[in-house]
């Protein structure tokens, strides 16, 4: 079967490179990246032989890193602890919170203590302060919760720290999700042909003794991805994006490049009768394996293209039935599970990996976002 693929690939880019045909004009791409992907694109898409529109050739595409550049799940969570955009109970935060890390059974005692006093008083000048959020207490309280996920996700790694972040919209509706992550894109989206560059900030405690956190400011929806989902589509591909972040919050953004919701895969929870959220994690949650797995359970087909950014997609991308694999380089260290995959595409196995070259932070400490046209991300 790679044989065959390979020969129908060779055989399309040779005819690729008589034609005037481009599927992909976006400028970032490397340019044989672009050649690659668009003879797979003919080779499997709606005018291939063989091609059965009852059952098209579907496609996996991670989001966070991938699709776009930053993270949209992290920039909600920063946005609702900045805004106090929660619809939790003091008793509701104690009970998400934890009290100790699950691998080390370190204590978080101190901590939690001092987010849910911060949390309390937050609630209670909200009804009469003009904007509580200028309360000392805001700023310890966004300090604090995001410690707990940098942490989290350190200690007790992503399978404990992504679905921690995704229990704070309990109680919110489907339709308050969306509208909250419509603020967020208003506040986050850059246009970097504006030259609008992403950021970082520095969160700080209060004491002025604590060391500062740094998180991501920005987000830039990739043309060359939007243009790539595109002629997916359009050349009869099923479109899927199977996220690491809560399903209506990428969602939101998905719709933009034309996936509709059923066809986001991500951490999911629990729902009332009315509609409101619960607390409540369906599993398996969309990390590592959990992708696969639940790329074999919600879609109709195994996919035969997949793209994605870090160790969360490798099993994803390891899938036997993908055919051909796009990988963002974020620079990881060679031995990462991610870094591996580098290799394939960069020496071993280049006729199977791409990988593509990206605008990252510099530094000055800002970001444009984009594809820099080649293979390599400086």
């Amino acid at each position: 079967m790679a044989d065959k693929t390979a020969a129908v690939l060779a055989a399309v880019l040779l005819t690729a490179g008589c034609s005037d045909s481009r599927v992909l004009r976006e400028p970032g791409w490397a340019p044989e990246n672009r050649e690659r992907v668009e003879a797979f694109i003919r080779a499997h898409g709606k005018d291939s032989p063989g091609y059965d529109p009852a059952k098209p050739p579907t496609v996996a595409f991670d989001w966070d890193m991938t699709s776009i550049f930053n993270d949209l799940g992290d920039a909600t969570f920063f946005f609702q602890l900045k805004t106090l955009s929660l619809k939790l109970t003091p008793d509701e935060l104690a009970k998400i919170l934890p009290e100790t890390f699950v691998t080390t059974g370190e204590s978080l005692a101190a901590e939690r203590a001092e987010t849910l006093e911060a949390y309390n008083t937050l609630l209670y000048f909200s009804h009469a302060h003009p904007d509580a959020r200028t309360l000392p207490a805001s700023e310890l309280f966004r300090y604090r919760m995001i410690q707990f996920y940098e942490r989290l996700e350190k200690v007790d790694g992503p399978p404990v720290a992504y679905p921690w972040i995704v229990k704070l919209f309990a109680n919110m509706s489907h339709a308050e999700v969306t509208a909250l992550v419509n603020t967020v894109l208003q506040r986050e989206l850059r246009d970097p042909a504006k030259d609008e560059r992403c950021t970082k900030l520095k969160i700080t405690h209060p004491d002025g003794a604590s060391p500062p956190i740094e998180i991501a400011h920005g987000i830039v929806a990739s043309p060359e991805m939007k243009e790539l989902y595109s002629a997916l589509r359009e050349n009869g591909f099923d479109v899927y994006v199977v996220t690491a972040s809560f399903q209506p919050v990428v969602a939101t953004l998905a719709a933009q490049y034309g996936v509709p919701a059923d066809h986001v895969i991500g951490i999911r929870l629990a729902t009332r009768p009315d509609g409101t959220f619960t607390d409540e994690v369906q599993l398996p949650i969309t990390y590592r394996q959990g992708k696969a797995d639940n790329i074999r359970k919600f879609l109709p087909r195994e996919p035969i293209f997949s793209a994605g950014d870090s160790d969360t997609d490798v099993e994803m991308l390891t899938m036997p039935s993908v055919q051909l694999r796009l990988i963002l380089d974020r620079k990881k260290k060679p031995e990462s599970d991610i870094g591996r995959l580098y290799e394939k595409a960069r020496v071993s196995d280049p006729e199977h990996w791409l990988i593509q070259g990206r605008n990252d932070y510099g530094p000055d400490g800002t970001a444009l976002g984009t594809w820099n046209g080649t293979t390599r991300t400086p």
